[in-house]
């Protein structure tokens, strides 16, 4: 059932928004179904610091920064796509034109353990992981749509941006 303010998971399922409950029970009973499955994502902390968490999409960096910024969109009355597409247009904005010490360039300090394989502590700008398949607006930031988990790590301060005072889009300075 489709919630929250964006409905990835509603989204990704193709699930339309309104669609209820009794609509659901309705649909299971006129016959064969297209089932889809999404697995979800399950997040410790070292030294577990803070709760395990479950969900099906996660990010640090920029993502976090972005989510932040749109609970500032659904304030002004914007929800699902739109803004989505406001958000990611401001978080564009703040990426590729904003310095290396800023909040959206400085990225954050993260070791990641994927599967048991860790990565080394160090600034992302952003980290960006989810098993499902589509995201809002057509955005495919791990390629064509594919089954299973995607992960997008991305070291702080982005080099090849394209634009900005931050770098040139050959990555030089």
């Amino acid at each position: 059932m489709p919630s929250g303010k964006t409905n990835v998971l509603a989204l990704d399922l193709g699930i339309r928004p309104g669609w209820t409950l009794d609509a659901t029970l309705a649909r299971i009973t006129r016959g064969p179904l297209n089932l889809k499955t999404r697995r979800p994502l399950a997040l410790g902390w070292a030294g577990d610091e803070q709760a395990d968490l479950a969900g099906f999409i996660f990010g640090l960096g920029a993502f976090v920064r972005a989510t932040q910024m749109s609970q500032s969109v659904h304030r002004m009355g914007a929800f699902h796509s739109l803004a989505v597409a406001l958000t990611v247009v401001g978080a564009a904005f703040g990426a590729l034109f904003g310095q290396d010490g800023d909040g959206w360039r400085q990225g954050v300090r993260a070791s990641l353990s994927i599967d048991g394989r860790e990565t080394t502590l160090a600034p992302r700008f952003v980290v960006l992981a989810t098993s499902l398949k589509r995201l809002p607006l057509g955005l495919r930031p791990f390629g064509p749509p594919q089954d299973g988990m995607k992960v997008l790590d991305v070291a702080a301060p982005p080099q090849a941006t394209g634009a900005g005072p931050a770098g040139r889009a050959d990555g030089s300075r």
